[in-house]
């Protein structure tokens, strides 16, 4: 912890770059132990400081936390990076990609009803941006609705499918 005292310094203030450095050099040479991740962890939040301000910290932000998920793909952190590798890809507007990162989020974490609703809008709007495009080819969506929705549902279509379950209805598609 006193190894970390000066970066938590840089870190009060608002020197985010140092500190995302600092703390990415610290979780690397102390990879065995177990506090490790969350040095990285700090790292990468850190490097969000201004990565939407700065494309070159974005790429930066974005290697953190990929190299955290090859480093500690098991960690109690390692949810909280899917999550936020996930809502990059959502500023990029790639849906499946942050739709995989969030599916590998544990039921059990924190962070997993937040993670449901974002699930839910990216399905959407991977759907709505698939039928806005009317694209030609073989491919069908089937959309499930248990009940009423507050979200957007897009119209039936040659390749858009509705179903409707009732209430005591909880069979497979």
């Amino acid at each position: 912890q006193t190894c970390a005292l000066p970066i938590l310094i840089l870190q009060e203030q608002k020197q985010h770059a140092a500190a995302a450095k600092r703390f990415r050099e610290l979780s690397t040479s102390l990879a065995e132990d177990s506090r490790s991740d969350q040095a990285q962890l700090l790292a990468a939040w850190n490097a969000a400081q201004g990565a939407r301000l700065d494309p070159e910290t974005m790429r930066q932000y974005v290697e953190i936390l990929e190299e955290h998920l090859r480093l500690w793909p098991a960690s109690d952190s390692a949810n909280q990076v899917r999550q936020w590798l996930a809502q990059v890809h959502e500023l990029r507007r790639e849906w499946e990609q942050a739709i995989a990162l969030y599916q590998r989020v544990d039921a059990g974490s924190p962070q997993y009803g937040s993670v449901l609703i974002a699930l839910c809008n990216d399905w959407m709007h991977l759907v709505t941006e698939a039928t806005e495009a009317k694209a030609q080819g073989d491919y069908e969506i089937v959309i499930v609705l248990d009940g009423p929705t507050s979200y957007p549902v897009p119209d039936e279509s040659k390749n858009v499918r509705i179903i409707e379950r009732e209430q005591g209805d909880r069979a497979g598609v």
